[in-house]
C-alpha cells in the first residue's frame, strides 16, 4: 500500500506538536501585545512555518508587517484558513482601499514593456512564483543549494516543450501509430498491476533490475474522455461544519448554516434531555457561512461562499417548506450592460432583517439595503462602518460598531454618532464581540485584548464590571459576547472560558470552560441555557450548575478520523472525546467507544479488531466494544507501532520505548539537542525529531543506524515498499537517500515546501507532488520524467494502476490510470470530477476491494465514490 495508507491509520503525535504550536503563537501574540514586534514577528513566523493552517499566527504576522503586500498575503492566508475570520476580512478591505491605484490615468504615457535582465549565470535558479518567493520572506526561508542531479528544468521551458510536444505528436501521428501497434502486439503494453499485501492478498511481484514485470492484457473497460466526472457517489457521512447558528423568535426551534445548507431543530426535545429533532433540511451548492432570521420566524437568510475569494449569493427561503423566495443582488455595478461581481465591493460579513422584516441589510462597509421580498437592491448606508462585528438593537434605532480600539454608536435618526473607547487592555485590532441589552439600555463589547467593556447608553458612562479585565502572560482573545433574552445574564466567550455576569448586581463572574473558542454564544428563551457555537462544534450548557448538557449529534471531525486496514471501519473522534465506528458501505453505526476525554491519537490494529484510543492515558478498546485494557504513558505519548508491540513516549531529551500489553521500557536514547518528536517509519525503523537532524533508530534496541538534515515535517518521510529508498522535503528541495546508509542519491527543487510522496509498489517511480503540480521521477537518480500541473497530495492506488491527486484551483479530484511502458511510467485519459467536492479536501484513501474512494474533508464530511 502507499504510503500515505501505511501510516493513515496509526497513533500520530499531532497534538503534542500542536500544543508548541500553539505556544508559539501564544508567545507572539503577548509580544505583540507588548509592543516587541520583533520578537512577535520570531515566534510567530516560527508558528507559521510549522503549521501553514494556524490562523492566529498569520494573523499577528499581519500585524507585525508594514508593507502592504506582506502585509496582504498574511491576511489573505487568514481566510483561507477561515472564511469567516471577520476581523482579517476587515483589515484587508481597509488595505485595498487605502492602496494606490495601478490604472493609469486617462492620456497619461504608458512605458513600453522592458525585456527582462541578462541572468547572472547559465546556472541561475529558476524563478519562483511570487506567493513563493513572498512566503519565503515572511517565514525567513531563503532557497537551499540545489544539487544538479536530477534538477528540472526551468518552468519557461517545461511549458514551451509541453506546447511542442502535442504539435510534433500530430506531425508524426500516422508513423507513431503503427510503430505503437507493432509494439503493442509484440511486446505488451501493460497498466501497473501488482497488488500490494493488503488484509492476506498477493504479496508485491519483483522484477529483476531493469526489466518489466510479466506483461498483462490492457483494461477492457473504456475511460471516459477528459472532463466526464466519472466518480459516482455512493455514501456521506457527517452532516457537515455548523458555521453559525440562530433561534427563532419563539425560542423553540434552532436554525443551522453549514457546510452543506440550512438545517432546522425543534430544541424542546433537546432542553429536556433528548435529541433534537431534525425538522427540515435546505441543501445548497456552497456553504452557508451567516443567517439571519425574519422578526416573524417564517424566513431565514443566508450568505453561501466557499472561498473568500469566491461570489457570494444571499439567499432567502421559507422556514415553513424550504422553498426559494428570494435572492439579492450582490452585483451592484454594470460593465458592457451585465453585472459584474467585485469580491472586494460585494464582500458582506454578516446579514439580519430589518425589525419590520421588509429588508435585508448587509453588514460592509457601507451598508447595503435590499428589498427582502424580491431582492432587489434599495440603497447603500453610511461609509465607514466595519464589514465586521456590527448589531442592530432590538428596536432597529442603533447600530453599533467595532472600530479599531473604540465602539461607534450609530443613531438612524441621523444624530451624530457616538464613540465609546474600549478598555486599554484592548489589542489593536477591534473588539470581537458586542451585544446590545435586549431593552436597549446597556451595550456590551469583548476586545481581543481580553477586556469586556459595558456600557449606559442613556448616560455614557462604563460599568464596572469585576473580573473583566483578563490579565497575563498569555491572555485569552475575547470572540463573543451575549445577553440574555430577559437581560438579566451577560456572556462573554473567549478563547479558553466563557463568563457570566448579572449586570443589575455585578459580582465576581462564574466560568465555564470551553472546550473550544467560542465564536457565538445564544441564551435559550428560558434564560437558563447557554448555546456555544466553536469551531464548528454546537454546545448545550445548562447555567444553573454550569454543566455541559449535550453535543448536536451530527457533526463529526472526519478529517482526523482513521480507517481500518480492510479498509470496512472508520474511527473518527466525536467533540466529547469519543469514538465512533462506522461502517464504510452504508455509514452504519457500529459502536460508541472511549471515556469522553480529549483525544490527541486513534488507530486500528492490523487485524482491525481493536482500536487504539490515546486521551491522558493509552487505551485499547475491542472494536465490538469493551475496553481491553489501559496503561498510563511514562512521558509525552509519541506513536504506536504498527505492529502493536510497543509505543514511544517523549521524556525531556530522551525517547524512551515501552512494550505492549506489560508497558515496561525496553530501551531509551538521549539526545544532545532538543527532541521535538518521533515516530516509526515501520515498525523496524524509529525516526527521531532532535535539533537540526533526523536521526534514525532501530526499532529493536534503539540503536542509532544514521542520521539526516531534518526536513519539513518528520511524518512526511516515506519510505519505498522495499525499503531501498526514502524521500522527504528539506526547505523547498526534495530529498532522496539511500535507506540503507542514508547516502544521498538525487535533489531537485520544488515550489513550496508542502510536498508528499508516494512510490509504485514496486519501488521504482516516485510521485513528489506540491501545489504547483506533480513529478513522477526515478528515485534512484532524481531524473524526472513527467511533470502534471495542479497536482497536489498524489497518491497511487493499492495496485499502483491509478494515480489520483487533488487540484485546489478547481476544487476537484483528479484520477488518471498509470502504464508502464519498458521502463518508462505514462499516465492515460483523465478522469475528473470537475463540478468540485465543496469545502476542501483533506484525504483521500482508495479501498481496493470495490474500485472505491473515500475522501475526507475539512467541513466533517466524507464521501464514498465508485471510480472507473
Amino acid at each position: 500500500m502507499s504510503r500515505s495508507e501505511r501510516f493513515a491509520d496509526w497513533p500520530r503525535i499531532g497534538e503534542k506538536r500542536n500544543m508548541a504550536e500553539r505556544s508559539l503563537t501564544q508567545k507572539g501574540i503577548a509580544a505583540l501585545k507588548q509592543g516587541n514586534r520583533a520578537e512577535a514577528y520570531r515566534f510567530l513566523a516560527a508558528a507559521a512555518q510549522k503549521n501553514p493552517r494556524d490562523e492566529m499566527a498569520w494573523l499577528g504576522l499581519a500585524s507585525c508587517l508594514d508593507e502592504p503586500g506582506k502585509k496582504r498575503f498574511c491576511l489573505q492566508k487568514v481566510l483561507a484558513i477561515n472564511p469567516k475570520n471577520t476581523t482579517a476580512r476587515r483589515l484587508l478591505a481597509r488595505l485595498e482601499t487605502s492602496a494606490p491605484s495601478l490604472q493609469a490615468a486617462p492620456g497619461a504615457a504608458v512605458p513600453p514593456p522592458q525585456p527582462p535582465a541578462p541572468a547572472a549565470s547559465s546556472s541561475a535558479e529558476p524563478e519562483r512564483p511570487p506567493e513563493t518567493q513572498l512566503r519565503e520572506q515572511l517565514l525567513q526561508k531563503s532557497p537551499s543549494p540545489r544539487t544538479s542531479a536530477g534538477a528540472k528544468p526551468p518552468r519557461g521551458l517545461r511549458r514551451r516543450r509541453r506546447i511542442l510536444l502535442p504539435v510534433l505528436i500530430l506531425l508524426f501521428l500516422a508513423a507513431a501509430a503503427g510503430v505503437v501497434g507493432w509494439w503493442v502486439f509484440a511486446s505488451g503494453f501493460q497498466p501497473l498491476a501488482w497488488v500490494r499485501g493488503i488484509s492476506g492478498g498477493p504479496t508485491p511481484a519483483t522484477a529483476p533490475e531493469g526489466e518489466a514485470p510479466a506483461a498483462t492484457a490492457l483494461p477492457t473497460e473504456v475511460l471516459p474522455p477528459d472532463g466526464d466526472p466519472g466518480f459516482q457517489q455512493l455514501q456521506q457521512f457527517g452532516n457537515g461544519l455548523i458555521l453559525d447558528m440562530a433561534l427563532t423568535p419563539d425560542g423553540r426551534q434552532l436554525v443551522l448554516a453549514t457546510s452543506l445548507g440550512i438545517a432546522l431543530y425543534d430544541l424542546d426535545g433537546w432542553l429536556e434531555g433528548g435529541a433534537p429533532a431534525l425538522v427540515r433540511q435546505i441543501p445548497t451548492t456552497k456553504a452557508a457561512t451567516s443567517l439571519a432570521i425574519s422578526p416573524d420566524g417564517g424566513r431565514v437568510a443566508a450568505i453561501l461562499e466557499t472561498d473568500p475569494q469566491d461570489e457570494q449569493e444571499i439567499i432567502i427561503w421559507s422556514l415553513a417548506d424550504g422553498e426559494r423566495q428570494a435572492k439579492m443582488d450582490t452585483a451592484r455595478r454594470l460593465q458592457n450592460g451585465q453585472p459584474v461581481y467585485d469580491p472586494v465591493d460585494a464582500r458582506v460579513a454578516a446579514i439580519l432583517f430589518s425589525p419590520d422584516g421588509g429588508q435585508l441589510i448587509g453588514r460592509k462597509s457601507p451598508l447595503v439595503v435590499w428589498n427582502a421580498e424580491d431582492g432587489s437592491f434599495v440603497e447603500s448606508g453610511p461609509t465607514g462602518w466595519s464589514n465586521g462585528r456590527l448589531v442592530f438593537s432590538p428596536d432597529g434605532s442603533h447600530a453599533a460598531a467595532c472600530e479599531d480600539v473604540e465602539v461607534v454608536l450609530w443613531d438612524a435618526a441621523d444624530q451624530p454618532a457616538r464613540v465609546f473607547p474600549v478598555s486599554p487592555a484592548a489589542l489593536p485590532g477591534g473588539c470581537g464581540g458586542l451585544a446590545f441589552s435586549p431593552d436597549g439600555r446597556w451595550l456590551a463589547s469583548v476586545s481581543a485584548g481580553g477586556a469586556v467593556d459595558l456600557w449606559n447608553l442613556q448616560s455614557g458612562e462604563r460599568l464596572d464590571l469585576p473580573g473583566s479585565i483578563l490579565e497575563g502572560e498569555e491572555t485569552p482573545p475575547g470572540l463573543s459576547a451575549a445577553f440574555s433574552p430577559g437581560g438579566e445574564s451577560l456572556a462573554a466567550g473567549f478563547s479558553d472560558r466563557i463568563l457570566l455576569w448579572r449586570p443589575a448586581s455585578p459580582g465576581a463572574p462564574r466560568t465555564i470552560p470551553a472546550l473550544e473558542p467560542p465564536e457565538k454564544l445564544l441564551f435559550t428563551s428560558d434564560g437558563g441555557h447557554l448555546l456555544t457555537l466553536g469551531q464548528g462544534v454546537l454546545r448545550l450548557w445548562n447555567l444553573n450548575d454550569l454543566n455541559l448538557i449535550a453535543t448536536l449529534p451530527g457533526y463529526e471531525n472526519y478529517a482526523s478520523a482513521a480507517v481500518s486496514p480492510a479498509r470496512q471501519m472508520i474511527a473518527v473522534a466525536l467533540p466529547e472525546g469519543r469514538v465512533r465506528l462506522r461502517r464504510v458501505q452504508d455509514g452504519a453505526d457500529l459502536a460508541l467507544l472511549g471515556n469522553a476525554q480529549a483525544l490527541t491519537a486513534l488507530g486500528f490494529s492490523p487485524d482491525s479488531r481493536r482500536l487504539a484510543v490515546y486521551s491522558d492515558r493509552l487505551e485499547i478498546w475491542q472494536t465490538g466494544g469493551g475496553m481491553e485494557y489501559a496503561l498510563e504513558v511514562q512521558g509525552d505519548f509519541q506513536a504506536l507501532n504498527p505492529d502493536w508491540k510497543s509505543y514511544l513516549a517523549l521524556d525531556g531529551k530522551t525517547i524512551r520505548q515501552f512494550t505492549l500489553p506489560e508497558g515496561a521500557e525496553s530501551w531509551s536514547k538521549s539526545f544532545a539537542e532538543d527532541v521535538q518528536h518521533a515516530v516509526y517509519a515501520h515498525s523496524d525503523v524509529v525516526i527521531v525529531a532532535a535539533g537540526q537532524n533526523y536521526h534514525f533508530l532501530q526499532a529493536g534496541d534503539g540503536q542509532e543506524l544514521y542520521a539526516l538534515p531534518a526536513g519539513n515535517a518528520i511524518d512526511q518521510v516515506a519510505y519505498s515498499p522495499d525499503r531501498r529508498y526514502l524521500a522527504y522535503a528539506r526547505d523547498l528541495d526534495a530529498t532522496i537517500w539511500q535507506a540503507a546508509d542514508g547516502a544521498q542519491l538525487a535533489s531537485f527543487p520544488l515550489d513550496d515546501n508542502e510536498a508528499s510522496f508516494d512510490f509504485t509498489n514496486d519501488s521504482r517511480f516516485l510521485a513528489v507532488s506540491d501545489r504547483s503540480g506533480l513529478h513522477l521521477v526515478n528515485p534512484s537518480d532524481g531524473s524526472e520524467t513527467f511533470f502534471l500541473e495542479r497536482c497536489s497530495g498524489a497518491m497511487f492506488s493499492a495496485n499502483s494502476s491509478s494515480l489520483v491527486c487533488y487540484d485546489p484551483t478547481g476544487d476537484r479530484i483528479r484520477l488518471l490510470p498509470v502504464y508502464q511502458l519498458s521502463g518508462r511510467i505514462e499516465l492515460g485519459s483523465e478522469v475528473s470530477n470537475p463540478a468540485g467536492l465543496g469545502n476542501h479536501v483533506a484525504r483521500w484513501i482508495f479501498l481496493p476491494e470495490k474500485g472505491q474512494l473515500l475522501i475526507f474533508s475539512y467541513d466533517g464530511t466524507a464521501r464514498l465514490w465508485k471510480i472507473p
